[in-house]
């Protein structure tokens, strides 16, 4: 065994600055296979003795092998996937980016209508098109909206006092 690969994972074990045991064994496989050793990483747990190795080139080089061999079968499942449910997608965004569970970001995508002016709720980019509206200061969930009334409110900066101004300011113009 070469004296390099030997001591020096014992000296960066020894510094704290590499958490392996001091068991060095893995590095004559990390030379057969000619991994750095960089790429040889330790986990307690996985093996009779304690310490399961893993060498993360010979893992990438054969996932490397296998996605190049069947790129087209992926892309063509991954399409299939998104025909079969397209919401699912936008569902594990809502729930991870708001919170939320899977179930209660799949009832947000079936409000049909905004919850300030109750216009009718769309797919896509437009004026009615249904919008996730959010605390930024919390990140959470508030209800869905028409986009042009998640605007407005934005605008107001989620302001409720500017808000009622604006109320009686409309209302007031309103009745003269």
């Amino acid at each position: 065994m070469c004296r390099q690969l030997y001591n020096r994972p014992r000296l960066l074990c020894l510094t704290g600055q590499m958490s392996y045991p001091l068991d060095t064994t893995p590095c004559l496989v990390a030379l057969a296979c000619g991994c750095s050793l960089k790429e040889v990483s330790a986990s307690f747990g996985g093996s009779p003795a304690g310490w399961h190795w893993r060498f993360d080139c010979a893992t990438k080089k054969k996932k490397a092998k296998y996605y190049e061999a069947n790129k087209e079968a992926r892309i063509e499942a991954a399409k299939k996937r998104y025909r079969e449910n397209p919401d699912r997608k936008r569902v594990c965004d809502i729930s991870r980016k708001y919170g939320l569970t899977k179930e209660e970001a799949a009832s947000v995508l079936t409000v049909t209508s905004c919850q300030i002016c109750g216009s009718v709720l769309t797919s896509g980019t437009t004026k009615t098109s249904r919008v996730v509206d959010h605390c930024h200061g919390t990140n959470r969930f508030r209800g869905v909206l028409c986009s042009s009334c998640n605007i407005g409110l934005g605008l107001f900066k989620d302001n409720p006092a500017a808000l009622r101004s604006a109320a009686t300011y409309l209302e007031k113009a309103h009745d003269q």
